[in-house]
């Protein structure tokens, strides 16, 4: 038809496969490119699904045929011996793009329960460093304090599910022990009646304060 371009909105772009611990390209890694097209509200359709090969450097590319018509593309990277890091972590993004990624990362089998831990690390909640500790909290923080307790506590709890290598449980220690202790050192009597829904109490506490002691 006279003035129709059969173009999405993606467009042909390349990438590299690397290793998330070690940012070492990675080779013969498979990338899958599923292209959509939209049909609609809320309607999509499935278009072709084209797979590539990384080279010696890691690198892969998609061309402007490959993505012809494509409005949303979904890529993913998979290697014997890796899991896809995403799928660990939503800092490493997720698999729907309207464009290339320049960079996918992998993680061997042996580093996931690592990369799980940190993606439980609180990075969300604000930090404190060490000359902070023991500084009294204002009155007007607090609730945003007991609540940092229990979202970090509820981190911490399912970070030491992965912990089994010494080198994981002193991730989870670094991480979680001091910034636990220090909040729950601030929790006013009106803050543990807070935090009562949630079941967070001295007891409770006490699993913080055996792990980072012993690691168990």
């Amino acid at each position: 038809m006279s003035g129709c371009t059969l173009i999405g909105s993606v467009t042909s772009g390349s990438g590299v496969v690397v290793d998330s611990e070690t940012d070492n390209y990675i080779n013969n890694a498979n990338i899958e490119l599923y292209c959509t097209r939209n049909t609609g509200f809320h309607s999509t359709e499935h278009l072709r699904t084209i797979d590539k090969t990384s080279n010696n450097n890691g690198n892969f590319s998609f061309s402007s045929s490959d993505v012809t018509m494509c409005d949303t593309v979904y890529i993913h990277a998979s290697k014997e011996g890796y899991i896809e890091t995403s799928s660990l972590h939503v800092g490493y993004g997720g698999s729907c793009c309207d464009s290339i990624p320049k960079k996918m990362y992998l993680t061997k089998n042996s580093d996931a329960n690592i990369v799980s831990i940190r993606s439980l690390c609180s990075t969300n909640l604000r930090s404190y460093p060490m000359s902070e500790i023991n500084k009294p909290i204002r009155s007007e923080e607090m609730r945003v304090f007991y609540n940092e307790y229990r979202v970090q506590y509820s981190d911490f709890i399912e970070a030491i599910k992965f912990a089994k290598t010494s080198r994981e449980i002193d991730y989870v220690k670094e991480c979680h022990c001091d910034s636990l202790k220090f909040r729950f050192d601030n929790i006013t009597e009106e803050g543990f009646k807070i935090l009562a829904s949630s079941k967070i109490n001295a007891q409770t506490h006490n699993k913080v304060i055996n792990y980072c002691d012993s690691g168990t």
